[in-house]
């Protein structure tokens, strides 16, 4: 008889929350799995696991929960003149200079005209941990002129919301505008850890999953 070729697992992506890192990492291993970023915010950790241990997982009693690791797409349709931003702006000479705005998209351009000025003062890569900035999408440069933009380019006809707040750009989307909902976990929780430093005072997630 002729041997039959053996069938891959499938893995899954997941959220494990636990109460016990280092004892889930071991096991997940031990099933065949990967285990991948920890998420110390919310206590869990990233992992690729084969889909017919995940019942078994489930029961571990250092276990909380298992979540897929939902896929994220950038979004973000709006404008300053439709919120009423530019009337604030023009009339009470609020511009949010000196307010700090994380970003969790898919990054920013190196240099822009409508950024200038050291607006991005941080950049923090989640995806492929790169040090300079970049943005292979598009989509987190978009949104970080949307937000902060100064104008420039449109002799400042199509500035931002807020062109006086300076930018922490933290890439969660990869060059497809794809990325993981544990990518913004992990922006997020730095994000709240910096907001001392640079005084963030509002996070943007312009970025969506489906919900099941």
């Amino acid at each position: 008889l002729r041997r039959r070729a053996a069938v891959p697992r499938q893995l899954t992506r997941v959220i494990i929350r636990t109460s016990d890192f280092a004892s889930l990492e071991a096991l997940v291993g031990s099933l065949g799995g990967r285990g991948g970023r920890r998420l110390t915010g919310i206590g869990a950790l990233v992992a690729e696991v084969p889909d017919a241990v995940l019942a078994e997982l489930a029961q571990v009693p250092f276990v909380d929960s298992i979540s897929l690791d939902r896929r994220l797409h950038g979004t973000l349709e709006r404008t300053g003149l439709t919120i009423g931003a530019r009337w604030v702006a023009e009339n009470l000479g609020l511009d949010g200079s000196g307010v700090g705005v994380a970003i969790i998209d898919s990054g920013v351009t190196r240099a822009h005209d409508d950024l200038g000025g050291n607006r991005v003062v941080q950049f923090v890569d989640f995806v492929d941990f790169q040090a300079q900035p970049h943005d292979g999408y598009g989509h987190g440069t978009h949104v970080a002129g949307i937000i902060a933009g100064n104008g420039y380019d449109s002799g400042g006809a199509r500035r931002g919301i807020a062109r006086g707040a300076h930018l922490l750009v933290l890439r969660a989307l990869d060059e497809l505008g794809d990325g993981f909902i544990s990518n913004a976990i992990a922006a997020i929780d730095y994000a709240i850890d910096q907001r001392a430093a640079y005084n963030v005072r509002v996070i943007n997630l312009s970025v969506a999953a489906g919900v099941y």
